[in-house]
């Protein structure tokens, strides 16, 4: 079995074992408080975390570094790209604002009932502090390992960085299993793919979450309690909700900083990417002709074969001997080999188990 493979069963695993968890909480009578925490550390610590990471160390590699490196925990970033994860999350919030709200008005036209639920009850500092850490903090920490760090490591194969980007964008939507997240996952899914493909590294990804889940966590703290940081959080909510063309007005300049953004983190780090991704260096800008060009230029030039026995010989021993170190280099930065559909059927697998779920939760919307 391949690596590609394996980290297809985990993705898998981690899918399978995340519907069974919501299954069980169905039949625990908890408060609403409660059963949001314990939920949310259950899928996240246990799910996306302490699992994936278990199953690698006993079915891929033994040691942490491996992991680590993998998940793309590690990669050396250009310092900027924190900074613009950090306005990248800011400015998620509002594009999430308008992609929650077309998918709550298309899914009501299409028959789809919400569910109305008490939500979390603010009864003191400690709730928000327990929100926070569940809501924001292992999302963000989980869910990168697991959507971003082992997906982008099941793909390391894929030469295309767009096919990466909309394929882990739209596994982070179906990942979530609820027709109602689909849409707005999605579209931040895709956000944070990009920038894991194009740094290599989990971290920024890691940043937007968090801010992305806190803002909108202070949000609900705030209309309850009428805090100041809450109170900003609503102002921003109510004047872009506000009216249609406001709505749309903000959401558009919101996603063109973003992509401003977003190039500007792919250009800082392309250098650290192409550390690590050499390219054969050309001397003076011009490639050098092989071994074969030369000899079928001079037997084209002067009507008979270059060669020479001993100097073939010697080379074709160098080359030998170039070729093995060159293999075994590439072996230890574990270089790109093509893997077949067989590699990819776990992660496929995955992909349409949380497709099924999720088209699922639409239908029993419907039906209610």
């Amino acid at each position: 079995m391949s690596k590609t493979f394996k980290l297809g069963g985990i993705m898998l695993t981690s899918i399978v074992s995340l519907q069974v968890m919501r299954l069980l909480f169905s039949y625990l009578n908890l408060s609403d408080n409660l059963s949001s925490w314990l939920f949310s550390t259950a899928i996240q610590c246990v799910c996306l975390g302490v699992l994936p990471y278990l199953l690698y160390r006993t079915w891929i590699a033994g040691s942490n570094s491996d992991f680590v490196r993998d998940v793309r925990l590690n990669t050396r970033i250009s310092p900027v790209s924190y900074l613009l994860a950090i306005a990248v999350g800011l400015l998620g919030y509002v594009v999430n604002i308008g992609a929650s709200t077309v998918s709550y008005t298309v899914l009501q036209l299409l028959g789809y009932t919400y569910t109305v639920g008490g939500g979390t009850i603010y009864s003191g500092p400690e709730v928000l502090i327990l929100e926070i850490v569940t809501g924001a903090m292992f999302p963000a920490f989980f869910e990168e390992i697991t959507n971003r760090g082992v997906l982008l490591a099941a793909l390391d194969n894929e030469k295309s960085d767009s096919v990466k980007i909309i394929f882990m964008g739209t596994f982070f939507g179906v990942f979530h299993q609820n027709v109602p997240q689909l849409f707005p996952t999605m579209i931040i899914g895709v956000i944070i793919a990009y920038m894991a493909v194009k740094s290599q590294s989990i971290l920024p990804g890691m940043i937007v979450h968090f801010i992305n889940n806190f803002v909108i966590t202070l949000s609900d703290y705030g209309s309850q309690t009428g805090s100041p940081v809450g109170q900003l959080t609503n102002f921003v909510s109510s004047f872009v909700y506000s009216n249609v063309i406001v709505l749309a007005a903000s959401v558009a300049i919101a996603v063109w900083l973003i992509i401003v953004c977003l190039r500007k983190f792919a250009s800082v780090n392309a250098r650290y990417r192409a550390e690590r991704d050499p390219v054969e260096p050309l001397r003076s800008g011009i490639a050098e002709p092989s071994d074969e060009d030369v000899r079928a230029r001079i037997n084209y030039i002067y009507g008979y074969p270059a060669y020479n026995a001993d100097y073939d010989a010697a080379e074709e021993s160098a080359g030998h001997a170039r070729g093995s170190s060159h293999a075994a280099e590439a072996g230890a930065k574990g270089t790109k080999s093509k893997v077949s559909l067989k590699d990819h059927i776990l992660l496929i697998t995955a992909f349409v188990s949380a497709t099924i779920v999720t088209i699922f939760t639409y239908i029993w919307g419907i039906l209610r």
